[in-house]
């Protein structure tokens, strides 16, 4: 996650050995098939020399592109619809919807499947809940290296978690491929503001198990998330906020960003609002955002404007301060006995702390200076 980039357009050609398999962001668009009867080859790159194919690969509007190519692999295809098959050799998905192709070493083809369904799941309820991945297939590749790592349209996960029963596999699964909807599509830099992307795909964590499995499933997860959170600060480790840079966290990166992230976003946001409120801002959020450069104010933005309720002061607590966290104009000229009108000129913040009501919400604050 060093860098970050604004969306483009990618036409790529590259030419590798006879017997690799290829995997990388984008739509093969040169793809031919070789053999007869059993012996039939799907999807190569066609040859283009002794020893040689060349592959021809474009893509949507992507942030980066990745390949990763090398003999070995197999490939299982299936379509992230409402009825999960996996896909004899030859078949296809429907257009409107999304092929999800798993690349593993030839003797990992039971868990190639598992990790085939859990990412198939993932692309499902994420399409309900955020909005549609835009794109005709997703690849999930068995690497050497990297825990799990996103790209766009391509996700890698390490050979050393691809094991049976391996529920950190399932979730490392629903995490990359969440990626696609928070990175991917709506955009943030991943090194001053992680949060932005890391603690919102950590919370769609909770989302997979909620809507893979059932309430129960999510619930013990959360608990035990929280309760790591509560270990971290009886460790006298500092509860900082989630708008800072990654320099500025130390040791603390992984319990702020990862664990204290999708806690606010669950405790604070979607147990406050509900969830159906929740979700519509979700979802206002990631319309109004793909294929953009998001900054935290966007995200107080959607919420705001979905739901109708005031979160500054919620945002200012756990997120800590940034550009757009004052907007008042919903408290210009609204009378208070015990102070008289609101002047318009005051912030937000600074209507919260003198009149202790959350400005055209109705939601009391608490009284006071609010700790910031």
């Amino acid at each position: 996650d060093a860098v970050y980039s604004e969306t483009g357009l990618y036409e790529v050609l590259f030419t590798v050995p006879e017997d690799f398999r290829v995997a990388m962001s984008g739509t093969l668009i040169n793809a031919i098939n070789e053999g007869e009867g059993d012996r039939v080859k799907y999807d190569l790159c066609p040859p283009s020399g002794e020893g040689l194919r060349t592959c021809h690969y474009v893509s949507g509007p992507m942030r980066d592109s990745l390949v990763v190519a090398g003999p070995g692999f197999g490939v299982i295809t299936a379509c992230a619809g409402d009825e999960y098959r996996v896909l004899s050799d030859g078949e296809a998905c429907d257009e409107d919807d999304v092929a999800v192709n798993v690349y593993f070493w030839r003797d990992d083809d039971d868990v190639a499947r598992d990790v085939l369904r859990f990412a198939t799941d993932s692309v499902r309820i994420f399409n309900e809940k955020f909005g549609p991945y835009p794109f005709n297939e997703l690849d999930v590749v068995e690497t050497f290296n990297f825990t799990g790592i996103e790209y766009p349209g391509i996700v890698v996960i390490a050979e050393r978690n691809w094991q049976r029963g391996n529920a950190f596999l399932e979730i490392t699964t629903a995490h990359e491929v969440a990626h696609q909807w928070w990175y991917s599509l709506v955009g943030n830099d991943q090194v001053l503001q992680p949060w932005l992307d890391e603690s919102i795909t950590s919370y769609s964590e909770y989302v997979y198990l909620r809507n893979a499995y059932d309430e129960r499933r999510a619930g013990e997860y959360i608990d035990s998330e929280d309760q790591a959170y509560r270990r971290y600060r009886n460790q006298n480790f500092p509860d900082l906020v989630l708008d800072l840079p990654v320099s500025a966290y130390d040791r603390s990166y992984g319990a702020i960003i990862y664990t204290k992230g999708p806690l606010f976003y669950y405790q604070e946001l979607e147990q406050t609002l509900g969830r159906d409120e929740f979700f519509d801002a979700v979802q206002l959020y990631f319309q109004r955002h793909r294929y953009e450069v998001v900054r935290s104010r966007d995200v107080l933005e959607a919420f705001e404007d979905a739901t109708g309720q005031d979160l500054d002061y919620i945002f200012a607590q756990k997120v800590g301060e940034f550009p757009g966290l004052d907007r008042a104009e919903g408290c210009r000229g609204e009378l208070r006995p015990e102070f008289g009108p609101i002047p318009t000129t005051m912030s937000r913040r600074a209507v919260r702390w003198l009149y202790g009501t959350a400005c055209g919400s109705g939601r009391m604050m608490p009284q006071g200076q609010p700790e910031f």
